[in-house]
């Protein structure tokens, strides 16, 4: 992820803009896409294209108390406007997704750090 960033205005749907890169050797590709966030706090963010270079990108985020802990879950349907090799496709989008996923634990923590120092 190069960049995301909020493109509504106060008031408005929430509408996320997000710029990254992926890739493996030498099949690279990058992606733009404009995103509709729904939330309902403490529990889901769903999402679903608005615009950008996929032709279909929806999915979910979804929250789940666990003992003492927080479960924390992904799902996305992702169909891309270009080509992409069928061998290394996969293999990509494993890599994101794990990318991402961790991205996302490293934020947590860092949150949880600078809450605690509060």
């Amino acid at each position: 992820m190069q960049s995301s960033r909020i493109v509504s205005g106060r008031g408005e749907p929430l509408l996320l803009e997000q710029r990254g890169e992926s890739g493996v050797l030498f099949f690279k590709v990058t992606t733009t896409t404009v995103s509709r966030i729904f939330e309902t706090p403490e529990s889901e963010i769903r999402f679903d294209l608005v615009s950008g270079n996929l032709k279909r990108m929806q999915g979910s985020w979804t929250l789940a108390p666990h003992d003492h802990a927080i479960s924390v879950g992904y799902r996305a349907e992702l169909v891309p406007e270009f080509a992409v090799p069928p061998l290394i496709g996969p293999a990509v989008m494993a890599q994101n997704v794990k990318a991402m996923a961790e991205g996302v634990a490293r934020e947590i923590e860092r949150r949880k750090l600078a809450n605690s120092k509060e």
